[in-house]
């Protein structure tokens, strides 16, 4: 067997033992998944899992680089129109579908549900959905948004949108009188207004 065929077989065992984690953790929850559960719904030894991955914790670090990964190319897809109050709005439900159409893979992220560990390895994949975040604050202070630090700014939306998925995930959020979209909005409002985007050159 070739270096080059040896390799791509390495990695087709690698992304199926990963698929099926996520796949366990749909249905299950993460704290079903373990590595003689694993080895089990895919038909391989214990030795042979450790051989690719060398806990649960390692397996999860890889799912949630990759979901680093999707929640960013999620948020650079989002289409930017004339109202600045309507492009925040788009930004915002595009990270929260994300993560409710992503339940498992988003808990895996940020170390929800079961997840016993989640931070080892992938700082690098969350600073990118923060710097993207805040790079694009520093474009929006620029052309007039009010507020003194991009760096907290991010802090702030990041907390708000992650608080607004947790809560809305453990049914805190929607009841007979407000739907997450009305917190949405309203959580975009508050924005607008108080950093003055609306007085922002749109360019």
């Amino acid at each position: 067997m070739s270096r080059q065929i040896q390799k791509s077989h390495h990695e087709k065992i690698r992304k199926k033992i990963i698929a099926t984690a996520q796949a366990v953790a749909a249905d299950e929850g993460w704290e079903s998944v373990t590595m003689r559960r694993l080895a089990k719904e895919i038909k391989y030894t214990l030795p042979v899992l450790y051989h690719y991955f060398k806990s649960k914790e390692d397996i999860i670090t890889q799912v949630a680089n990759a979901g680093f990964l999707l929640l960013l190319k999620a948020l650079e897809k989002v289409s930017t129109t004339e109202s600045i109050r309507e492009n925040v709005k788009a930004y915002f439900f595009a990270y929260i579908d994300f993560a409710q159409q992503n339940a498992g893979l988003y808990q895996a992220m940020y170390g929800l549900n079961g997840v016993s560990s989640f931070t080892e390895g992938n700082p690098g994949e969350g600073e990118r959905i923060f710097f993207t975040i805040q790079k694009k604050l520093e474009i929006m202070k620029e052309n007039g948004a009010q507020f003194e630090s991009s760096w907290t700014a991010t802090k702030v939306l990041w907390s708000m949108l992650h608080g607004l998925v947790t809560l809305h995930g453990v049914q805190r959020i929607e009841g007979p009188d407000t739907q997450l979209s009305d917190v949405v909005e309203y959580f975009t409002d508050m924005v607008v207004t108080t950093w003055k985007m609306e007085k922002m050159n749109n360019t």
